[in-house]
């Protein structure tokens, strides 16, 4: 993951009152009660305020209060896990429902289908909610960076995604195997595994043996998850992805968006939980001497206006 500097909040305030200030200065200078026989200007002569660039920071700002405060993304995301739940038994009992493409599976796997059922699901944003972490960040103005994500995670106060433990749990009761296929790094392995003991998270005794993280082998070292998937493939036949990007269910870098062919796995085999706090959507480069705003804006489908 990659996040861009966040400033100070104190900052972003201060600017707002600062130019409501200044506002309010220069209006009361002028404040008078309008020339009622002065001529009103033609449509093309109005003149709009100055669209004002707001930092990227206000982005994470507002997904993070909307992850934290609205009941929508909770309504969300309790749809999609109770939606998953309510064909993980079709999904167990058909030897011929597989989540992975095609390009993933193990060529050395005979018969998929005599393989007991497994389902792997990310962990970050999609078991586990973080958003205590991206608001730390807010506030004090933190870029992201590795030693601040890992001492978060080495805390385990994560919380649960709304509905991830209802979904776990049938998967528990129905004996489907639940693989954590993470970007965490393997460091964090033995605080991710308490957290998730203490969120009542159901694990089995060899918990370790279920999560994959990154860097835990030399072949893990990316990002990229196609080898932990395979991995999991090797001995399982996995029935359902879950994650919150698309890195989540095809390698995104060497595999197209997929095509008509794959279309029907969304909502049966693929599962994608909101995340409108980070993503690979939200990381731009900025080059030296550019405003900072305008490759955030460059990317934007915008209204040519009245």
């Amino acid at each position: 993951m990659k996040f861009h500097w966040v400033p100070h909040l104190s900052v972003v305030m201060a600017t707002l009152f600062g130019a409501i200030a200044l506002l309010t200065a220069c209006g009361g200078a002028s404040a008078v009660a309008p020339d009622p026989t002065a001529e009103a200007p033609a449509a093309t002569e109005v003149v709009h305020a100055d669209v004002v660039a707001i930092p990227p920071s206000t982005l994470t700002l507002s997904a993070t209060l909307w992850t934290q405060t609205s009941l929508e993304y909770a309504g969300l995301t309790r749809m999609v896990f109770q939606a998953a739940t309510a064909l993980l038994d079709d999904a167990a009992a058909d030897p011929q429902w597989q989540a992975l493409v095609e390009y993933e599976l193990p060529e050395a796997v005979g018969d998929a289908g005599a393989l007991p059922p497994a389902v792997i699901v990310d962990l970050d944003e999609t078991i586990m909610d973080n958003s205590a972490y991206q608001a730390w960040r807010v506030v004090h103005g933190i870029e992201y960076s590795r030693d601040t994500w890992n001492a978060w995670a080495l805390d385990a106060e994560a919380g649960l995604v709304p509905g991830a433990l209802e979904f776990l749990q049938a998967c528990d009761a129905m004996d489907i195997a639940v693989f954590y296929v993470s970007n965490r790094y393997a460091e964090t392995e033995a605080a991710t595994i308490e957290n998730l003991e203490q969120l009542g998270v159901p694990l089995p005794d060899d918990a370790a043996g279920y999560m994959l993280f990154r860097e835990e082998r030399p072949e893990w070292a990316a990002s990229d998850k196609t080898a932990r998937r395979q991995a999991v493939a090797q001995n399982y036949r996995v029935i359902m992805l879950v994650g919150d990007a698309i890195g989540d269910f095809f390698e995104s870098g060497g595999f197209d968006a997929p095509g008509d062919a794959w279309q029907s796995h969304w909502g049966t085999r693929w599962w994608v939980l909101p995340n409108a706090q980070y993503g690979g959507w939200n990381r731009v480069e900025v080059p030296e001497g550019v405003d900072p705003m305008a490759p955030w804006l460059e990317r934007l489908r915008s209204w040519d206006g009245p």
